[in-house]
């Protein structure tokens, strides 16, 4: 395959371009080919493409400023003493993480010898412990 038949397929994926015309070559034995030069003799030309330089999604994305990063301080230093939300919502992630590591242990216990109705009360029992996370 040619350099510019390359350049067309990458030009397909997203952040790649290639600015050029691809022509589309056909053998005397039905053969095609896709080229950036004039087709050799003995082929014939049956379709020229032109490949964008740059997509518009890119074109945007390059002109947006990119945002700087802003490092945040730690919570001590922001202020504030943690709230009673911030109390439930810690416990509530540790209800969570202990109903997750209590399906693993049941999961590995079982191994593969496990049935639908099982695996079914362990992920609700999960689902039950991890809701609104």
């Amino acid at each position: 395959m040619q350099r510019f038949a390359w350049c067309f397929v990458l030009s397909l994926l997203p952040g790649i371009a290639c600015a050029a015309e691809l022509l589309r070559c056909v053998a005397a034995d039905g053969a095609v080919s896709y080229q950036d030069t004039p087709c050799d003799a003995g082929s014939r030309l049956t379709k020229t493409i032109a490949v964008p330089e740059a997509r518009a999604e890119e074109r945007v994305l390059r002109s947006k400023p990119a945002k700087t990063a802003k490092a945040k301080a730690p919570k001590s230093v922001r202020g504030g003493a943690k709230g009673p939300k911030a109390d439930k919502r810690d416990r509530q992630r540790q209800t969570c993480a202990a109903a997750r590591a209590e399906e693993q242990r049941v999961l590995d216990k079982l191994g593969l010898e496990r049935t639908f109705e099982q695996l079914r009360a362990l992920g609700d029992k999960v689902q039950a412990a991890c809701k609104g996370l």
